[in-house]
């Protein structure tokens, strides 16, 4: 459900590490009901492209804008009701229960010393059972697979209601199945206006399910738009060093060989 609000916009940003910029003269802008992708290889700047989206990485150069505000303008709580991040390492406190965790994402909405109220309770669960982990809600986390895991986090996320979804590899240690149902789940949540950017490793499984795409490459340039334009057989060789073939909305990697 694309709509004409920009939630997120990046114009000539330039961003990095100590005065190293990895993120150069980048321009973007996620509409509400967009899915993004970072795709790139590692090194190229994903995740700090997406630490300089939160603030947490402040641009050398060039604006951010949230919601049309620069980012400096916005406290974090301001930004936790509008976005929420989950980094590839986040940690956590394996003593935690699973219910616990998760309702730390309605942190935005009450703060650190109120309790749950019947609405906050409600969330929590909904956001559970939308990554089906509902019936993990009393384990504890040190109990739970690295997939589990990814899912619990997933629903914090979810717990805090926003309107822009920041991931980081948000496929990382789920089985195949687990991995579709992800891309598949996230895909929906574009249809009732939430956005999402999110830097995803495995292209071939995200290719039908994203429509806009920044490409970050090795020498620290950008291809940016949608995905029809711009994700072709020649820039996947270009920015991944493999080849690639489409057919029926699908993408193919195939071993160099193969394609001569």
């Amino acid at each position: 459900m694309e709509s004409e609000r920009t939630l997120l916009k990046f114009v000539a940003v330039f961003s990095g590490y100590n005065g190293l910029h990895i993120i150069r003269n980048l321009t973007f802008s996620v509409k509400e009901g967009q899915f993004w992708a970072v795709m790139g290889p590692n090194g190229s700047g994903k995740t700090t492209l997406l630490r300089t989206a939160i603030g947490e990485i402040p641009a050398d150069s060039g604006t951010t804008l949230l919601d049309g505000r620069p980012i400096s303008e916005w406290d974090r709580t301001e930004i936790g009701r509008l976005v929420a991040y989950v980094p590839q390492d986040m940690v956590i406190n394996p003593a935690m229960q699973v219910f616990e965790y998760v309702s730390l994402g309605r942190y935005p909405y009450i703060g650190a010393f109120r309790s749950l109220s019947d609405k906050d309770r409600y969330i929590v669960e909904r956001s559970l059972e939308q990554v089906d982990a509902l019936p993990l809600r009393n384990r504890f986390l040190s109990e739970l697979s690295m997939g589990e895991l990814q899912r619990i986090r997933l629903a914090r996320a979810l717990a805090q209601e926003p309107k822009l979804l920041i991931l980081d590899e948000p496929l990382a240690h789920l089985d195949p199945s687990h991995r579709f149902e992800v891309l598949k789940f996230l895909s929906d949540l574009t249809e009732v206006g939430i956005s999402i950017l999110a830097a995803i490793h495995e292209i071939e499984m995200a290719y039908p399910y994203i429509d806009h795409v920044i490409f970050l490459t090795k020498d620290h340039s950008n291809i940016v738009g949608h995905k029809n334009e711009k994700f072709n057989e020649e820039i996947v060789r270009q920015v991944f060093d493999v080849e690639s073939k489409f057919f029926m909305n699908r993408l193919v990697l195939l071993p160099k060989e193969s394609s001569e």
